[in-house]
């Protein structure tokens, strides 16, 4: 778990400039697409101040500082509301959100579910292929946090497409030699009157 919080927050804090985003996108996921409106959509409605902008910064580093991550994703909610096209803050808050473990299994399943929202916002939202490549690895760590570690590696695919950043092949070679399906042996039957080969895959 440290490992993974490591990087989430190592793709977090690199900096970049706000941009917006290209037209068209390599990797594509309608379901997140549409859980990402629906995420904005509730952040909108949530009873908050709107607050400064540079206040609600120093905020944020106060609170990642003490480990308080529920402040933190609190303070970078209200930080997307105030730069709605900003990636880098849309990834900020996945690393927040999916860094919160409530007790309780809903509320926890529906965190990481924001995690990934957020994340495949900021995908969305970055202009240049390094920024989309930084989103999707955050996306993808965000599903290592929520132990889906094969819908992880898919989504490192899509980021080692777009750009080589080092975080993804780091996240994608310690992942690959274990969650990768792998052969082990295979039969073919050249005998019969339709010749068939039958493999055997390991979990």
């Amino acid at each position: 778990m440290r490992n993974v919080l490591r990087t989430l927050v190592v793709a977090a804090l690199l900096f970049a400039t706000p941009l917006t985003a290209s037209a068209e996108k390599l990797f594509q996921r309608e379901d997140l697409a549409s859980d990402a409106v629906r995420l904005e959509a509730t952040l909108k409605g949530r009873p908050q101040r709107p607050g400064d902008l540079a206040q609600l910064k120093r905020e944020a580093e106060a609170a990642f500082a003490a480990r308080d991550f529920v402040s933190l994703e609190a303070i970078t909610g209200r930080i997307v509301l105030l730069t709605p096209r900003d990636w880098l803050a849309w990834n900020r808050l996945a690393v927040a959100t999916s860094a919160v473990e409530p007790a309780d299994y809903q509320a926890r399943w529906q965190k990481r579910r924001d995690a990934h929202a957020a994340a495949y916002q900021a995908y969305r939202l970055a202009a240049t292929p390094r920024d989309e490549a930084v989103a999707l690895t955050t996306l993808a760590n965000t599903y290592v946090k929520a132990e889906e570690p094969r819908e992880a590696l898919i989504v490192l695919r899509g980021a080692l497409r777009v750009a080589q950043v080092p975080e993804a092949q780091q996240l994608y070679d310690r992942l690959r030699p274990e969650f990768v399906f792998k052969l082990d042996e295979h039969k073919i039957d050249s005998d019969a009157a339709s010749p068939r080969a039958c493999f055997t895959f390991s979990e």
